[in-house]
């Protein structure tokens, strides 16, 4: 017997918004706190993975989460300009260019020139 509308499920299509310098972003859930702003403190879990073989290279999953001042440079300039607009409770992945990741000095964890992915989930502002 067969049941119409089985089998594949249709998964919603998620938009990829591009910001300056190339550096792109997907809104994978809205948070519906307060919006995070330049300055703004905050709690946040994160997984990186390396963009060309979706290697993980960190992770706060498990673990503390992060706290850090957007736009403050205490993270890569992806954080802190992919970050802006986002609500507390909020999902974004970012994918990173070189330039606004790590650059061109590497990592133990990343090699030089590497374009990374973050899924960033902001748990709370302070």
């Amino acid at each position: 017997r067969r049941v119409h509308g089985g089998g594949k499920k249709q998964e919603k299509k998620i938009k990829t918004q591009k910001l300056r310098g190339g550096l792109l972003f997907q809104e994978l859930a809205k948070g519906r706190g307060p919006i995070a702003t330049i300055g703004k403190r905050m709690l946040v879990h994160y997984t990186g993975y390396l963009h060309k073989n979706k290697t993980q290279f960190a992770s706060s999953i498990g673990g503390e989460p992060l706290t850090f001042a957007l736009g403050t440079r205490q993270v890569i300039r992806g954080w802190d300009e992919g970050m802006i607009g986002m609500r507390e409770g909020g999902k974004r992945k970012l994918i990173i260019p070189p330039h606004l990741a790590y650059g061109s000095k590497p990592t133990p964890e990343v090699p030089a020139s590497s374009k990374v992915i973050f899924e960033i989930e902001i748990v709370k502002m302070l």
